[in-house]
């Protein structure tokens, strides 16, 4: 019992962080789009990010949030890693 609960928090935190950092990205290429078309795309993805950390912390079904998890550890996961590989 005492295993899960450290586990949630684990992915919760890693999830928020992953989250943060797509946001900070999406923040990043609106304050660099040379058109007005990129920078509503980039106001779309901060707004979906925002959804989905309100999600996370508990503005939502646990469906919801188990999806949200879902689409951070198999979606953003990866992009990430891919970035930060190439710094």
């Amino acid at each position: 019992m005492a295993k899960d609960i450290i586990q949630q928090a684990l992915d919760y935190d890693v999830a928020i962080e992953l989250l943060a950092k797509m946001r900070s990205e999406a923040i990043r290429h609106k304050h660099s789009a040379t058109s007005e078309k990129e920078r509503l795309q980039a106001d779309n993805e901060i707004h979906v990010y925002n959804a989905e950390d309100s999600i996370l912390n508990g503005y939502g079904s646990d469906d919801a949030r188990l999806s949200v998890y879902d689409k951070i550890f198999r979606f953003y996961g990866p992009i990430i890693k891919t970035l930060y590989e190439q710094v």
